[in-house]
């Protein structure tokens, strides 16, 4: 049951940190993080990033797990960027990307390489199944604002 539903990982990591008699309890505990956040996430239908006072702000959408992206780019420090918002090691974090050069067929040029920048972390959120709606610190000089972020939820009976 545990492997087939990819809680294969969690039982080597718990079996190598724990004593066996600490196992049911800790599995329990992270199987019901899981499952809240998979309960949460399948709420929410995009999640509306405001006060960053750039480009940054605007709707991002769900790609994959902790991982939202906007639909749209802007201009960043004279570059033409995306945005996202993901859980990395360190926490939530709001980043920025360059965007490749694509040729005249629209395929990446070889030499083309895309660049990702932390621009906002929510510190203390790497245990979070969403991204926070406050706390977030600029982690690039270039950052301003307050970034809060809004849950947009389906409809009832949508679910």
């Amino acid at each position: 049951f545990c492997v087939e539903y990819g809680y294969g990982d969690l039982i080597g990591d718990l079996h190598n940190e724990l004593d066996k008699s600490d196992f049911p309890k800790r599995f329990v505990n992270e199987c019901r993080h899981w499952l809240t956040r998979d309960t949460l996430c399948g709420c929410i239908t995009h999640i509306v990033l405001s006060g960053t006072y750039s480009n940054a702000d605007g709707h991002f959408y769900p790609t994959e797990m902790e991982r939202y992206k906007t639909l749209g780019q802007g201009r960043w420090g004279g570059q033409q960027v995306k945005f996202e918002i993901k859980l990395q090691e360190k926490g939530w974090t709001i980043l920025r990307k360059t965007l490749p050069t694509l040729d005249v067929e629209g395929v990446q040029e070889d030499d083309s390489t895309v660049v990702e920048t932390a621009c906002w972390i929510a510190p203390c959120s790497v245990n979070l199944p969403l991204p926070p709606n406050s706390g977030w610190k600029a982690v690039d000089p270039l950052c301003s604002g307050s970034p809060r972020i809004r849950y947009l939820l389906k409809a009832e009976g949508t679910m």
